[in-house]
């Protein structure tokens, strides 16, 4: 039996993921493993946060282990050629970075501290070259349907002005009333990070790739599915602290468990419609 025809698509993705990508990505997958077991296994790494912040890395060390999983199954999927595998590769690298941008910045310097500093590096520079070599002109187009397009950049869009009325409705009455926000406080921090990265970088980045794409521009096309990709695992990791904090306050942890289920649930369909509508140039000999 002959194997399927690859198009000129596959061949580019497959290419784009160099020997260097592939292990840089070996590397921070080790890694991640290395420090998230090792926050589950020892109280060490987080001995001096609050009980709050601290069940808060142990619950992102658990959603971390999903994280390498994903990372490893979509760099096989990518170089394969799978378009969809360096969709979700590009998202999982964005997602990496944005949880060890706040494991560097606003824990107390641990046993840890390097190898957060070491897999904030090996994450960044690597995702950056692919992603200014998958702006190239050469990379054949991979586009889908207007609908299916629709559908994506709505979501997206949806998500991040979702996500940025809930936390400026912590925010904003606590600065009216000159008093420190309630997730602050218990995390014994200057600023929630999640609230700092999230508000200046990642939600404005959401809502500028929906637009693009919804007008048709290659960078939010390009971009859009990686964001998807990002949402399904921070939403994922939410829901892994969720379900630690659910022992002690299951009746307040209840909506948000559900809010964020359908935050998954439609960033992942979104990701799949656009996929399964996508247009690609033809096969080569």
């Amino acid at each position: 039996m002959s194997e399927p025809q690859r198009t000129r698509s596959d061949l580019a993705v497959a290419a784009l993921l160099g020997r260097g990508a592939i292990l840089g990505t070996i590397s921070i997958s080790l890694l991640v493993l290395v420090g998230s077991i090792g926050g589950l296994a020892s109280s060490a790494p987080y001995a001096n946060e609050t009980a709050d912040w601290a069940l808060q890395a142990r619950g992102q060390d658990l959603g971390n282990l999903i994280v390498v999983a994903v990372l490893i199954v979509s760099t096989i999927a990518a170089v394969r050629g799978s378009a969809a595998g360096l969709f979700v590769w590009m998202g999982a690298l964005v997602y990496v970075t944005y949880v060890y941008v706040i494991y560097a910045f606003a824990l107390h310097v641990g046993v840890f501290y390097l190898l957060y500093l070491a897999i904030l590096g090996l994450t960044f520079f690597p995702l950056g070259r692919r992603l200014v070599a998958a702006l190239d002109p050469a990379l054949p187009p991979v586009r889908s349907g207007q609908r299916a397009t629709r559908f994506a950049g709505i979501t997206l869009i949806t998500i991040a002005v979702l996500f940025g009325i809930l936390w400026l409705s912590e925010l904003v009455p606590a600065l009216l009333a000159g008093t420190t926000p309630p997730s602050v406080a218990s995390a014994g921090l200057m600023v929630n990070p999640v609230h700092s990265i999230d508000l200046s970088i990642v939600l404005p980045s959401m809502i500028v790739t929906g637009i693009g794409a919804l007008r048709g521009r290659s960078a939010g096309l390009l971009l859009i599915a990686p964001w998807l990709s990002f949402s399904v695992l921070m939403g994922t990791s939410l829901l892994v602290l969720l379900g630690l904090q659910a022992a002690d306050a299951a009746g307040a942890v209840l909506p948000v468990l559900i809010a964020v289920s359908i935050v998954v649930v439609v960033s992942a369909a979104a990701f799949v419609v656009l996929r399964r509508n996508s247009v690609s140039a033809g096969p080569v000999a």
